[in-house]
């Protein structure tokens, strides 16, 4: 996930951010910034890394989704309230609901 001000960047200065963030992991060689449609809702961003194992790192960095060498972030406005269960997925320790530890016999 990264969290960007999506109100107020140009697209431009938007896919800028976002590829600074991606140059940590590798070269990314195509960038899609699909802004969210609603107030409150998510945005999402498409980039293609050059190699695998740069996608790898860069899914695993920010709780995206690979497919190949193409990864899928959600974008979420800067200063935006997260909803819980979001913040319970990107938080591997968070307890999910009606859990319980397994069983020490």
């Amino acid at each position: 996930m990264f969290i960007v001000d999506m109100e107020h960047l140009s697209q431009a200065a938007l896919r800028k951010s976002i590829a600074d963030r991606c140059a940590d992991f590798g070269h990314a060689t195509v960038l899609k910034v699909l802004r969210p449609e609603e107030p409150g809702d998510f945005g999402a961003a498409a980039i293609e890394m050059s190699d695998l194992e740069e996608a790898d790192h860069l899914a695993r960095e920010f709780s995206g989704s690979r497919c190949g060498r193409k990864v899928i972030i959600r974008l979420v406005q800067e200063g935006q309230a997260m909803p819980s269960a979001l913040k319970r997925h990107l938080s591997p320790f968070a307890p999910v609901s009606g859990a319980h530890a397994p069983s020490q016999h």
